[in-house]
């Protein structure tokens, strides 16, 4: 026994909406464990069980729980809750030889009831006679009068501007112990106890497990991502991309030196906030009980991943070639492979977190031969400039002027420094094609991709967008690290993959669009490499990052 509180958990194991629900695993953990372990985090106070249930009984003895025998008469469908409580009361004061000042009761089929609540409910009672959890329950409400509908409200209004109306959820009441003399708990002064939707949710049907099941699995995630005009905007879209697809609000976080990135993810009503030391990342990660930390920044260091984990918080890292990568709990690199994986790494095609526009739609038909031009966010070694100028100083041996009937288009990311002057250098060669379009606010990138006949493109994530569209395409790597990238090796025998030089590769660039555009069988080598692009499965990947998080944050929370 503990302090002058007693903590009153009824838990019957007749019931018949979902029989035997108080048994019955939430995950991994019979439903009455869950607000047992929580009822017995709050001090000051005594928790006992009341049940006529012998195995209901074990379970709560084995969690910490006392228990009170509850009689045959007290355990049938039309027994009220005040009258099993004020038993469980008074036995528990009989055993103890104690008074208690303070009862609080809490229903099992609210798991997710917080040590919180309980303690606000307990200090409620300082000033009020009794308190209970509520729910915000505002709706246009209609009943029915000499069977007519009638509506419950005078005006038609939205939701959020309609008058508060709160619900009992059940999860917690309160009530000074003179309450309990009179048969009831809830009476006199009495305090609300506002709760959110997730926290009130009370188990009453098989409906209602089902989404217990579904709160339960699922984790409050935050995406800490990297985007300027050296990185790009590829890590905040992915991120974008992961959170679209999660059941729970995510927190997103950025450096100081993201502004792209944080005005990409604000304009999409994301919370975002900045947080430049490793140390104030903590304590936000703390504070907001973060429980998957995904951090979409390149390479980490091991200290940092280190300082970062917790016992019940998962590191996920994407495209980390660091030392963080071997010491998070997983490092997903669809990308670049790691020559010598260790366990909690994985890599490749299977990986890839592509936005739905890239995986549904149709290639309107055209006129002409289409090319697209595209480097990125940022473009860092400015090879939309070189591929514009080489295109149009070609002549690819014997077919002259050949280009003259190529429609070009040109998209200019939008943290590309070099914007106005590759705009500036497309106008004094637009002359050269059949058509020069350039473009630098594009919202949706695979109308452009599926348009194209063909593409050029870094060794980024863009070849994956682009195989997912079918479009086949010339790849120059803007760096070394992009040829680490494995997936444009697998596309076929043909000379489009240019990888990485010091100089721009303009014999190569040369024959490679002689093979996808300017050559006799053109036309069947970029069919080719579309119907083998399309054997690829890229639409699986973000489903299976999102299985795979749930799946080990939920192992994580069974094994606590």
């Amino acid at each position: 026994m503990d302090g002058d509180t007693l903590i009153v958990v009824p838990a019957r194991g007749g019931s018949k909406g979902v029989p035997r629900k108080n048994l019955r695993l939430l995950s991994g953990r019979p439903l009455i464990h869950h607000c047992l372990r929580t009822a017995l985090t709050v001090a000051g106070c005594t928790t006992v069980v009341t049940t006529e249930d012998e195995e209901i009984a074990t379970v709560a003895k084995q969690v910490g729980a006392l228990v009170i025998e509850r009689p045959d008469h007290l355990s049938a469908d039309e027994t009220t809750l005040d009258d099993v409580v004020v038993h469980a009361v008074q036995a528990a004061e009989t055993e103890f030889g104690h008074t208690f000042a303070k009862i609080v009761t809490i229903q099992p089929t609210s798991p997710f009831v917080s040590s919180d609540t309980i303690q606000a409910a307990i200090d409620a009672l300082d000033d009020a006679d009794s308190a209970l959890s509520v729910c915000d329950d505002r709706h246009l409400r209609w009943t029915e009068v000499d069977g007519s509908p009638v509506p419950m409200f005078e005006t038609r209004l939205n939701r959020q501007w309609m008058e508060p109306c709160w619900v009992e959820n059940g999860g917690v009441i309160a009530c000074r112990r003179s309450m309990i003399e009179s048969g009831s708990r809830i009476g006199g002064e009495i305090a609300l106890l506002k709760v959110d939707a997730h926290e009130g949710h009370d188990i009453d049907t098989h409906l209602d497990w089902a989404l217990a099941e579904a709160l339960v699995s699922t984790p409050t995630v935050a995406f800490r991502v990297i985007g300027n005009a050296t990185h790009g905007l590829g890590h905040a879209f992915r991120a974008l991309t992961l959170a679209d697809r999660l059941a729970s609000k995510p927190l997103f976080i950025t450096d100081s030196a993201s502004d792209l990135a944080h005005d990409l993810i604000a304009s999409r009503h994301h919370e975002v906030v900045q947080c430049d030391s490793t140390e104030d990342l903590v304590k936000l990660l703390d504070e907001r009980e973060i429980d998957i930390l995904v951090n979409d920044i390149l390479d980490t260091t091991k200290e940092e991943i280190e300082q970062l984990r917790s016992p019940t918080r998962l590191i996920v890292n994407f495209e980390d070639m660091g030392a963080g990568s071997a010491v998070a709990d997983l490092t997903i690199n669809a990308l670049y492979e790691h020559a010598n994986p260790t366990p909690n790494q994985v890599n490749g095609i299977p990986w890839v977190c592509l936005r739905e526009e890239f995986l549904y739609g149709i290639a309107e038909p055209h006129d002409g031969i289409r090319a697209l031009v595209t480097f990125g966010g940022t473009d860092p070694r400015d090879l939309s400039s070189e591929v514009v100028r080489a295109l149009a100083e070609a002549n690819f041996g014997n077919l002259d002027n050949q280009i003259s009937d190529l429609h070009l288009t040109m998209i200019i990311g939008p943290g590309n420094p070099r914007k106005e002057s590759v705009t500036a250098l497309c106008t004094a060669l637009e002359s050269s094609f059949a058509s020069l379009t350039v473009l630098s606010s594009v919202k949706r990138m695979s109308d452009h991709m599926r348009t194209a006949d063909f593409a050029i493109t870094s060794n980024g994530r863009t070849v994956y967008e682009l195989a997912a569209c079918g479009t086949p395409m010339i790849i120059i790597s803007q760096n070394k690290r992009e040829d680490l990238h494995t997936f444009s090796s697998t596309m076929g025998d043909h000379p489009c993959q240019l990888g990485w030089s010091e100089e721009f590769p303009t014999s190569d660039f040369n024959g490679a669009v002689v093979h996808l555009y300017a050559s006799g069988g053109a036309k069947m080598k970029r069919r080719e490499m579309s119907e083998q692009l399309k054997r690829y499965d890229l639409a699986s990947g973000t489903e299976r990052v999102i299985a795979e998080l749930i799946r080990m944050h939920r192992k994580r929370v069974e094994g606590r």
